[in-house]
């Protein structure tokens, strides 16, 4: 009988944790998703001391200017009617921040990254690199399968159709202003940034352009 691989999937809200646990289920064999036992998936990684082994671990990330749209949409906007407020007067970069310091120092033998951004770009190039680190086997050759709706937090498809070109074509952007972006470029930890565009292999584009359009709006004059 094949070993069973037991999977871990990590990441902030809105990050496509749900659609990853899905993927991963549905796409490779001999595979376990942990339960609840393991931990908070949006929490501190502490999976070996709750159930006695370090899973497979996938930690979701999504580029930190469309997580933020993200999050304003999710629970932000029930107390901030502008997106410039609510990103000035709470602590979310700081958490985006913090949670991936944590899970960048978590040290064990099975671990990878996933850009949500480049996940939906490219479905099979995603789920390739994600089985060949973790030596994951696809069920089939040629086989993929892809949701159509949204995932939601039992594994099911929501009857909402998901829209990939929100993120494609960069949407989220229409809800910034060059102040919105500088606030945020100013507040991430660049040590951070930095370790993300090496982990997530080719993806580095998208980290150092947000850096430049900082860069930008603080050489505008006041």
């Amino acid at each position: 009988m094949s070993k069973i691989s037991t999977v871990k999937v990590m990441g902030l809200q809105r990050t496509g944790t749900n659609l990853m646990v899905m993927m991963v289920q549905k796409n490779f064999i001999n595979v376990k998703i942990t339960d609840r036992r393991s931990g908070w998936k949006h929490g501190r990684y502490c999976a070996k001391r709750r159930i006695g082994i370090d899973p497979k671990l996938i930690v979701m990330v999504k580029h930190p200017l469309s997580w933020l749209a993200s999050a304003y949409r999710w629970r932000g906007k029930k107390k901030f009617s502008r997106f410039n407020e609510y990103l000035a007067q709470t602590h979310e970069i700081e958490i985006w921040n913090a949670a991936y310091k944590h899970w960048l120092e978590v040290n064990i033998r099975h671990k990878i990254f996933v850009l949500y951004d480049d996940l939906i770009k490219d479905f099979q190039h995603g789920m390739d690199v994600i089985g060949l680190n973790l030596d994951l086997r696809m069920k089939a050759k040629n086989y993929l399968f892809i949701p159509n709706g949204r995932m939601g937090t039992d594994g099911s498809e929501q009857s909402k159709q998901f829209n990939p070109s929100y993120y494609l074509n960069q949407e989220y952007l229409k809800m910034y202003n060059g102040l919105g972006i500088g606030q945020v470029a100013d507040r991430l930890d660049w040590d951070v940034v930095d370790k993300l565009a090496n982990e997530t292999g080719g993806s580095k584009e998208w980290l150092y352009e947000l850096r430049m359009k900082g860069n930008e709006v603080a050489r505008q004059p006041a």
